[in-house]
């Protein structure tokens, strides 16, 4: 049975630990004086911070160690800027984790408390400053596992990519992609398209006429560009998450917030945790398959075990940059 964290002023009491989801702090003076007192405030949306994944992991933390989160769901900024207010505050509150969206708040948040520890979790590499460490997804990896599906399901096809602007050489997502595509054994170069062609009188013709079925939407794209690609019949493959959907949306970005929330309480737990950096984490899966119809089943099979293998680093898509050699 599916189990959602609770959302409200509920209280759970674990192993001498408190975990509260709500708008208020925890009472720290309750826990047991012979632990080591340690206190995470976490904000993000109801489905992030109210995941499963964040409940059994905060339950694990709570099981083993003297710990307690303050969750508060905030699908509004003026929510989210009102709870990180409330937590920045509390000086009993060692580790504020949000997702990256609110980066102008912490920053702003960080500068007042600058003895407080705050995470951002997101897709994005925000810039990290003093009092903020940063978890975003390694783009050159994921990237590479787009290149891979994508090349892998159609073989002889051109892999089409849409982005705001040329990419060089040494960009993480423009690596990432040639090192997926050569992995799945082909030495195509991929079709480029700008965002600023698609949208343009003959952008849907342009989209229309490129010899390949999928498109890699490499930059963040809003709703009216979204459909616009979705006009032009090709499966989409994003690398940045959308307000909406379409049914030509193949694949899109899963959420790293649970990871990065682990990331950043275990590395407080180790007194590991260290400001102004960027760490690249990886959650289940790179991407969330919409339409596994329209990918051959071996594919997303191989899928699974290609991010198997860049979790666990036995797989270097460093070693693929130079294409295939062809018999």
């Amino acid at each position: 049975m599916k189990r959602t964290l609770p959302i409200g002023s509920l209280s759970f009491f674990l192993a001498g630990t408190l975990l509260v989801s709500g708008c208020h702090a925890p009472d720290l003076s309750a826990m047991k004086p012979s632990k080591s007192k340690l206190a995470v405030g976490i904000v993000g949306s109801k489905n992030l911070s109210g995941s499963k994944e964040i409940l059994d992991y905060t339950t694990q933390v709570l099981s083993r160690s003297s710990v307690v989160f303050d969750i508060r769901p905030a699908d509004e900024p003026q929510t989210a800027q009102e709870a990180l207010k409330g937590l920045a505050s509390n000086e009993k509150i060692d580790l504020i984790v949000t997702e990256s969206q609110y980066a102008p708040i912490v920053m702003e948040l960080a500068s007042q408390y600058n003895q407080k520890k705050f995470g951002l979790v997101g897709h994005s590499a925000q810039t990290a400053a003093k009092s903020v460490r940063v978890d975003h997804v390694n783009r050159e990896h994921q990237s590479f596992v787009a290149g891979y599906m994508m090349a892998a399901s159609a073989p002889k096809e051109p892999v089409g990519v849409v982005l705001s602007a040329p990419r060089s050489a040494d960009s993480p997502e423009w690596k990432g992609l040639l090192e997926g595509i050569h992995y799945a054994g082909s030495s195509a170069i991929p079709t480029v398209v700008t965002l600023e062609e698609a949208m343009g009188v003959d952008g849907l013709i342009r989209l229309k006429s490129l010899p390949t079925r999928y498109l890699l939407v490499m930059d963040p794209v809003n709703d009216s560009q979204l459909a616009r690609l979705h006009e032009s019949g090709k499966g989409l493959f994003l690398l940045h998450d959308v307000n909406r959907t379409y049914p030509s949306v193949i694949a899109r970005p899963a959420p790293i917030f649970a990871a990065g929330v682990q990331e950043q309480v275990q590395s407080l737990l180790n007194n590991s945790w260290q400001d102004n950096i960027s760490v690249p984490v990886m959650g289940n899966s790179f991407f969330e398959i919409m339409r596994p119809d329209t990918i051959p089943a071996n594919v997303i099979e191989l899928k699974n075990q290609v991010e198997t293998g860049l979790r666990n680093r036995t797989l270097e898509p460093g070693k693929y940059i130079n294409p295939p050699k062809q018999e």
